[in-house]
């Protein structure tokens, strides 16, 4: 069989029933951690490392979002500067073609 591109159509129902599937295996871990939590229950000192960890993470995950926040605003900058930079060599260039009408040569 050949390989053949997907459709939009098939891309977005395989992107869905992979968000699908880690979904499920997100709530499967979740739910082991809490029947082994049941089964041992964890000392206050245990209970307190984990909410550390989990303040942390979050923390890191605020900070990556942050960080890609920038990123994209240095990006449209630079597009921004570009995209200036262009629009007066455009001008430029037109008002040099203006000259060379008005004075019938260039050079």
């Amino acid at each position: 069989a050949a390989w053949a591109p997907m459709s939009s159509t098939e891309r977005s129902e395989k992107l869905r029933a992979d968000e699908e599937k880690r979904e499920r295996e997100r709530q499967r871990d979740q739910e082991a951690r809490a029947q082994q939590r049941a089964a041992n229950p964890l000392t206050p000192a245990e209970k307190a490392a984990e909410t550390e960890e989990r303040y942390e993470r979050a923390a890191n995950v605020l900070s990556n979002l942050q960080l890609g926040e920038q990123k994209q605003k240095n990006l449209r900058e630079q597009i921004e500067a570009r995209l200036v930079r262009e629009a007066r060599a455009e001008d430029d260039i037109v008002r040099w073609q203006q000259l060379c009408a008005v004075f019938r040569r260039c050079g």
